[in-house]
């Protein structure tokens, strides 16, 4: 099975269009938003940078605030949704890949570039147009830091029902690296 869903990136795009980026242009007045996941759908260049976890740029008097992001729906059952990030993925011969989590444990561990901003917002109902429950941006350099310091653990790695898995952390292990919240 694969991980990428065409439905679930149009769904964070849709999110992020009528939802986020009113809310960067609140925390960083007069920038302007390049949207490197939006732009990487038709240009190589910019489709590195996705993968590569680049969902944002913020330009800010001349200078840049680079952003990657994650937006959930509520669950179901009404269960409480924890932050987590791209653990493995199936490869195009079913074989497990190292994803998003390997990528930026080996950026900070070999200082190479990574986003320094981390956008988690959970949606008040399934629709891209409900607004978010919560809403933080998190200084993402201090959160792995604290991951390899073992100042925080995460709470298991499970399966994403997309053939893909997640290590996940407890929203209130990571409150110490929020910089802004809705």
């Amino acid at each position: 099975m694969n991980s990428y869903s065409q439905k679930r990136q149009d769904w964070a795009i849709k999110v992020q269009q009528h939802q986020a980026i009113p809310i960067y242009n609140t925390i960083w007045p007069g920038c302007t938003i390049e949207e490197v996941d939006v732009i990487g759908q038709k240009n190589d260049f910019a489709k590195r940078r996705d993968f590569s976890g680049l969902d944002k740029i913020i330009v800010l008097n001349g200078n840049e605030i680079h952003i990657a992001q994650r937006f959930r729906k509520p669950r179901e059952d009404g269960s409480e949704v924890d932050f987590s990030f791209r653990y493995m993925t199936p490869g195009p011969k079913g074989e497990s890949v190292k994803s998003e989590y390997f990528k930026l444990i080996e950026a900070i561990k070999n200082d190479m570039w990574f986003p320094n901003k981390y956008v988690w917002g959970l949606t008040k109902n399934v629709w891209f147009n409900s607004g978010f429950d919560r809403f933080y941006v998190y200084n993402l350099r201090k959160i792995l830091n604290a991951i390899l310091d073992e100042q925080i653990k995460d709470v298991g790695k499970f399966p994403n029902g997309d053939g893909s898995t997640g290590i996940y952390f407890k929203l209130e292990d990571l409150m110490p690296f929020v910089e802004w919240e809705l």
